[in-house]
């Protein structure tokens, strides 16, 4: 196996191992990723589509479940009555920090296990690897759009 494929499994790891907690959850992974985002300041359905990469009518059909299951609600936005705003209930707010947030609490230890000189080369690489990595699809597109 070369270091590329191997680099390849490994993220492919880290996903699987993420969606063991999804699964848990007791959610959907776009219902698990939306709620996700509305607790750190995405507020609309569209900002959320774009964020993940997802169409509307799927975010939207989220939205429609978490609404049922008394975990969303919309609110209107203070600068446009017309712009609907997602908003966690108390019983989201609960299965967020109890069952969604975990993540990030997992995240932070294996985060505060690494030395600072291995925080910041971690973080130096994968900047590196993202910067290469939006350059080549952007080079790609343009190729595909003509």
């Amino acid at each position: 196996m070369t270091d590329f494929q191997r680099y390849r499994e490994l993220y492919l790891e880290s996903d699987e191992i993420f969606n063991q907690v999804i699964d848990r959850s007791g959610l959907s992974s776009t219902e698990f990723m939306l709620v996700y985002y509305v607790k750190y300041g995405y507020k609309t359905q569209s900002d959320i589509s774009k964020k993940l990469y997802i169409p509307k009518q799927t975010v939207h059909s989220a939205v429609t479940s978490l609404m049922k299951q008394g975990i969303l609600t919309f609110s209107p936005a203070k600068e446009n009555a017309k712009t609907k705003i997602l908003v966690l209930t108390d019983k989201g707010n609960e299965l967020v920090n109890d069952k969604v947030l975990i993540i990030d609490e997992i995240e932070r230890r294996i985060w505060d296990g690494f030395s600072e000189s291995e925080q910041k080369k971690l973080i130096k690489l994968n900047e590196k690897y993202n910067d290469n990595l939006k350059k080549a699809v952007n080079d790609l597109l343009k190729n595909i759009e003509g």
